[in-house]
């Protein structure tokens, strides 16, 4: 089995989406956009995911891959699918899972997509990770790496997708491969690059230094939507009904339809104020975000949690920027 060095995250920015369109009312005009975006991220993400299935059979004595792999250029970012390495090569893959036909235009050297009857032009894979190549090559140089040789893949990670290419276009047809064939295509980069240009101990300081710059999507939400905040429904959703507002009694979150009680529930109406509203909280923000009275309640909630806090008395808040791990301590996460 192949050595994955991280797991695929699911896609921050689609995350967040969903729990935006959860906190809104369900005829608010952003609910329609926010659908279409969401359905591409999972789009995305599945195929993705049905790549590494196939990635997953390559030896993980020879072969590393890091998925989602954002690097710095400058004052921009450029994101790697996901980045295969290995003492011969490195192997970036720009993956799509786009639904219909993709038709490749020769004369203007554009792709068309065509689907439900509809024709529109959309980014050429084969463009990006090109460039994604140039951008590894000058990573290299910059920290002091060795030559080594970088090839690079369109690869369809939809079942149903017809690409049509026209014949002549043999360097295109050499970049683009449908996932069911990727091994087929590395393999033959194996026979093709016999010379290893990394030792291991490169390849594991490469590994390393891939990983440690490695910067995960900021996705401000607020700043791309300009939603209104007192739109937001406000209250502690049930984690098995999913939009019924939970009841705190008896020191516990109960739901009034299923009768589920939590302990923890709290937390994931927090992260919503974090991704949605603010990072900072104040025990009246808090009470009124959480729907609860008593300032008490909401002070034991906070403390419980080990939030840093700032300020005294009533100018108190809250930073809940650590929930991130409180999330994957109580199992609430994806």
């Amino acid at each position: 089995m192949i050595i994955f060095v991280k797991k695929r995250p699911f896609p921050v920015r689609t995350m967040i989406e969903e729990r935006l369109s959860k906190r809104l009312l369900p005829r608010h005009p952003l609910q329609q956009t926010l659908a279409f975006e969401i359905s591409k991220g999972k789009a995305g993400y599945k195929g993705e995911k049905n790549v590494d299935y196939y990635l997953d059979f390559l030896p993980g004595d020879k072969f590393r891959i890091i998925p989602d792999l954002r690097l710095q250029r400058k004052k921009y970012f450029y994101q790697i699918d996901s980045l295969l390495i290995c003492q011969y090569f490195l192997l970036p893959l720009e993956i799509k899972n786009v639904r219909g036909i993709l038709r490749f235009d020769r004369n203007l050297d554009q792709l068309i997509q065509v689907y439900k009857g509809e024709k529109k032009r959309i980014t050429n894979p084969i463009h990006q990770a090109k460039r994604h190549r140039t951008q590894l090559r000058q990573w290299l140089t910059l920290h002091q790496f060795p030559l080594i040789p970088i090839e690079y893949f369109f690869v369809n990670s939809n079942d149903e997708t017809i690409i049509e290419i026209p014949d002549d276009l043999t360097e295109v047809i050499k970049k683009i491969c449908n996932s069911e064939v990727l091994l087929e295509k590395i393999y033959k980069l194996e026979r093709e690059y016999v010379e290893p240009k990394l030792t291991n101990k490169e390849l594991n300081k490469l590994t390393k230094q891939l990983l440690k710059e490695d910067t995960p999507l900021e996705f401000n939400v607020k700043k791309y939507y300009s939603y209104n905040e007192l739109d937001l429904i406000k209250g502690v959703f049930c984690p098995a009904c999913s939009t019924t507002i939970m009841d705190w009694k008896n020191r516990a979150w109960e739901c009034p339809d299923c009768h589920l009680r939590s302990h923890t529930a709290h937390i994931d109406a927090l992260l919503d104020h974090y991704y949605l509203i603010s990072p900072f909280i104040t025990n009246l923000q808090c009470r009124e975000f959480l729907r609860l009275e008593s300032s008490d309640t909401v002070r034991h909630h906070l403390i419980t949690l080990g939030l840093e806090k700032q300020g005294s008395n009533r100018n108190r808040t809250y930073n809940l920027a650590s929930l991130i791990n409180q999330y994957n301590k109580f199992g609430l996460h994806r």
